[in-house]
C-alpha cells in the first residue's frame, strides 16, 4: 500500500510539473488548460444583413454595445476607412475618417482592441505616431474625425494600447528586447520583460501577437501567433499569467531556431476582449494552409484569470471577430467569402 501511494504520489507531481513548464514567457510558468466544454456553433442564419457598403472588411469593432465598425478599403467612390452600422436595427450610420494629412484625416488608422462598451472606437495611426479615441457619431455626422483624447506615442513603437483614465500601455524594442511599458496617468511607468531571454532583432516576427484590454481594470491580453498561448498582463498588480491550449508550446526554443516560411504554424489570428472574457479565434496550421476553405476555425473563450471556459468550433475559416457584450452575438469575418457572419454565444457562455 505504501508503494501504491508513492507511485500516486509521484504521477501527481508528474502531472503538476508537466502542466506547469517553463514556456517562452520569462519568469511565468505555463498552465496547461483544457475547455471546460466544447460546442459546435453554426451561423445565425436569421442574421442576413450584408452591409453592402462595406467593400473589403479588413477589421471589426464594437463600439458602446450598439455601434458595429468595419475598417474599409479605401477608394474613389468610397472615401472613408470606416463604416458603422446600428446593431439594433443594422441601418448604415455612415462612413468616417478619411486618409491623408488634412484636417480631420488620418494616415493608415488601425483599430485597437478595446471591449465593447467603450464609447469611443479607438484607433492608431502608427506612420504619424499618433493614437486617438474617435467619436464614431459625431465624426459620421460632421465628415471630420471628431477626436476625445489624442495619445502620442513613443518612437519605435511597435503596440499599443490604452488603459483606465489616461493610461497607456507601450511596446517598444529596446537593445533588441521586446520591452512592456505601463505609463500611469500620474506618469508612473512600470515595465514587464516577459521575453528578456530572447535577445535580437531578428525575433520580433516570431513574437508577433495581437494585444486587447478588459476596458476595466487595467488587464491585458496578449494571444501570441506563433504559439498557442494566451498572455495576460496585470499592468496594476505587475502578474503575468500564462496559459497554453497545446502541447507544442514547449517547442518554443525549436520555433526560434527555424527558417520562417509557408510551414511556420499559426495560432491565434483574432482577439476580441469583453469585461468578463477573452476571445480569440484560434487556426494551429501552417501558414500555407489558413486559406484553404473547409479549414474550420476554433473559438476559444476565456476569462481574465486565464480560465478556458470554451471551445467554439465553427465550420467556416474566421479570423478577425467583434464580440457584442450587450446581445452576446460573435460577428466574424469569412476569410474565404469576405462576408459577415454572426454567430448567437448568449447561450454557450451563460
Amino acid at each position: 500500500m505504501n508503494c501504491f501511494k508513492k507511485v500516486v504520489l509521484l504521477v501527481s507531481a508528474a502531472v503538476v510539473v508537466s502542466c506547469h513548464d517553463r514556456g517562452i514567457v520569462d519568469g511565468a510558468a505555463v498552465r496547461l488548460v483544457s475547455p471546460e466544454k466544447v460546442v459546435s456553433v453554426a451561423p445565425d442564419t436569421a442574421f442576413r444583413c450584408a452591409f453592402p457598403e462595406v467593400l473589403n472588411c479588413s477589421g471589426i469593432q464594437i463600439v458602446s454595445d450598439t455601434v458595429i465598425v468595419f475598417r474599409d478599403q479605401v477608394s474613389e467612390g468610397s472615401p472613408y476607412c470606416f463604416k458603422a452600422y446600428s446593431t439594433l436595427s443594422f441601418n448604415y450610420l455612415g462612413g468616417f475618417i478619411r486618409n491623408g494629412r488634412g484636417p480631420g484625416e488620418m494616415i493608415d488608422p488601425r483599430i485597437v482592441r478595446c471591449a465593447s462598451t467603450e464609447k469611443s472606437l479607438i484607433l492608431k495611426a502608427s506612420q504619424t505616431g499618433q493614437a486617438y479615441a474617435v467619436d464614431v457619431m459625431e465624426s459620421i455626422r460632421s465628415g471630420k474625425a471628431a477626436i476625445t483624447r489624442n495619445y502620442t506615442l513613443p518612437t519605435g513603437n511597435m503596440a499599443w494600447l490604452p488603459l483606465p483614465g489616461q493610461g497607456q500601455l507601450q511596446l517598444q524594442q529596446e537593445n533588441g528586447e521586446s520591452v512592456f511599458y505601463a505609463v500611469r496617468e500620474n506618469g508612473e511607468t512600470t515595465s514587464f520583460h516577459p521575453y528578456r531571454h530572447i535577445i535580437g532583432d531578428n525575433y520580433v516576427t516570431y513574437l508577433s501577437s495581437l494585444l486587447a484590454n478588459d476596458g476595466r481594470t487595467g488587464k491585458v491580453a496578449e494571444a501570441m501567433l506563433l504559439f498557442p498561448q494566451i498572455n495576460i498582463i496585470d499592468t496594476e498588480s505587475g502578474q503575468i499569467r500564462t496559459v497554453a491550449v497545446d502541447r507544442s508550446y514547449r517547442q518554443w526554443e525549436r520555433v526560434l531556431g527555424r527558417q520562417f516560411d509557408m510551414n511556420t504554424v499559426e495560432y491565434y489570428a483574432g482577439i476580441s476582449p469583453a469585461p468578463e472574457y477573452i476571445i480569440a479565434s484560434y487556426k494551429g496550421l501552417p501558414l500555407g494552409r489558413l486559406n484553404e476553405e473547409g479549414a474550420g476555425t476554433s473559438v476559444h473563450v476565456f476569462d481574465w484569470d486565464g480560465n478556458f471556459i470554451c471551445n467554439v468550433k465553427v465550420a467556416e475559416n474566421i479570423g478577425d471577430l467583434a464580440y457584442d457584450n450587450r446581445t452576446g452575438y460573435l460577428y466574424c469575418i469569412d476569410n474565404i467569402y469576405g462576408r459577415i457572419l454572426r454567430y448567437d454565444l448568449s447561450g454557450v457562455l451563460d
